[in-house]
């Protein structure tokens, strides 16, 4: 519910979307606390729920407008839905609930014709990256300090910057290496940068993190951030597929961006935690030069241990 809850606070401010929650099921609930299975009554369930939404609702005492509602869309009993209706009636999407987790409000009026240019806009960016295009949007030019300073975006163009998509509890260990990585690089005088991407809806998040939460880790970092439930948030996690299903989470928290968008590196994370800053600026070719050198380094020490006395 949070990436609805994040669309229609995003379109309210053009009074042109509206939500209508809909209870199909109305028998009692079974809600496990611990070893205990609890029954609720269908009425404080609906208050529970309801409570929550920043929307309008059919009552749950209407039946017939329920159940007329339910049988004109096909909408079963077992599983949630969103069903998105036109201006004209027409009926847009009839399982919308994917699209607003993977665009939000960005993808209104969330027609097909919207969907696939939203696609074609991230094949643009993915072949022709910058920051701009990753992190700015129509409303916000800027990210923010841990003091709430706008930081204007094409002030980071000419640095390394790195993408910290970072989930409250899970990020520790990393969290400590990027400090002291940002610490020991700004006293190179290096040109690098990184902006948080506080992660608010994953399985591990989604029932603990709030905006105060984002502000009291925020303060603990010395880098910035795009702002708590930017509307953006959905574009780069989409983009940069986080989290991957074929890895680990902290292989893929660290996304570099080269200056002026020359590089994405998706595993950032890696390359930090494996070489520090030796990894600088972050990569392949880099790390390959590490990694040829250790050899050679090996190799020598090889020879040595052989070398006739």
């Amino acid at each position: 519910m949070i990436s609805l809850v994040d669309t229609y606070n995003y379109l309210q401010q053009n009074n042109n979307f509206e939500v209508v929650f809909i209870a199909v099921d109305s028998r009692k609930k079974e809600i496990r606390y611990g070893r205990r299975i609890i029954e609720v009554e269908p009425s404080k369930h609906f208050e529970e729920l309801f409570s929550c939404m920043p929307w309008t609702a059919i009552p749950l005492s209407d039946i017939t407008a329920r159940k007329h509602v339910q049988q004109r869309f096909g909408i079963s009993d077992v599983y949630h839905n969103a069903i998105v209706i036109g201006t004209n009636g027409e009926i847009l999407q009839t399982n919308s609930c994917t699209i607003f987790e993977t665009y939000g409000g960005q993808g209104y009026p969330f027609t097909d014709a919207k969907i696939l240019s939203l696609k074609s806009q991230d094949d643009t960016i993915a072949k022709n990256p910058s920051l701009e295009a990753l992190l700015a949007s129509p409303e916000r030019d800027y990210v923010i300090s841990n003091k709430g300073d706008k930081v204007p975006i094409h002030t980071l163009e000419e640095k390394v910057v790195a993408l910290y998509f970072y989930e409250d509890g899970s990020c520790g260990q990393l969290t400590e290496k990027l400090k002291m990585a940002y610490k020991e690089l700004a006293k190179k005088k290096e040109n690098f940068e990184v902006v948080l991407i506080y992660l608010y809806d994953t399985i591990c998040t989604d029932d603990r993190t709030d905006e105060g939460s984002f502000w009291e880790k925020f303060k603990t970092m010395p880098w910035l951030a795009l702002p708590y439930r930017d509307p953006n948030y959905r574009k780069l996690l989409r983009l940069f597929c986080f989290p991957r299903e074929d890895s680990l989470c902290f292989t893929t928290t660290l996304v570099i961006v080269g200056p002026r968008g020359e590089f994405i590196e998706p595993w950032g994370a890696c390359m930090l935690t494996s070489y520090n800053i030796e990894a600088f600026p972050f990569t392949r070719e880099k790390v390959a030069h590490l990694l040829i050198e250790k050899m050679r380094k090996t190799e020598n020490l090889k020879i040595c241990k052989h070398a006739p006395s």
